[in-house]
């Protein structure tokens, strides 16, 4: 799911970013200096601008699971 748009490296799919310019590099170290844990996560539950919401759709395990595994990006 996460793909997509965020590649399967994490740095963003460059096409996707030519339309989205919003889509994130998980790479980019300004975004890790201020992205916390806590934060990714309720970003991956709730959406955020057109990035949908998968609260519903992934358990709390595997968003917390996702979270971290951005963090070590």
């Amino acid at each position: 799911m996460c793909s997509r748009c965020h590649a399967l490296d994490g740095r963003g799919d460059p096409e996707i970013r030519k339309t989205l310019p919003a889509v994130r590099d998980f790479h980019d170290p300004e975004f890790q200096a201020r992205a916390t844990s806590d934060g990714i996560a309720r970003v991956i539950m709730a959406g955020k601008g057109q990035m949908p919401a998968f609260g519903a759709s992934l358990s709390v395990p595997k968003i917390q699971e996702l979270s971290g595994y951005v963090r070590r990006l």
